[in-house]
């Protein structure tokens, strides 16, 4: 990855969409019941990342992380 120059800058910001989207989890059920396609798919339109199936599993991870931390 770094003989390549890094990461793009549309992998960033899809990362810091869905951390911001973890953090409003929190004041917001509804994202706390959506499925990981349809908090990303902002990111997933721009082509800055594709969809993995298994992710889903991490994503019910990271938002028991976030929530348990409010």
């Amino acid at each position: 990855m770094i003989a390549a120059g890094g990461y793009s800058e549309g992998l960033i910001r899809a990362t810091e969409q869905y951390i911001e989207t973890l953090q409003r989890a929190r004041d917001e059920p509804a994202l706390q019941k959506a499925p990981l396609r349809e908090l990303v798919a902002p990111a997933l339109d721009a082509g800055w990342i594709r969809y993995f199936a298994p992710y889903e599993a991490v994503d019910r991870e990271n938002l028991s992380t976030v929530l348990a931390g409010s």
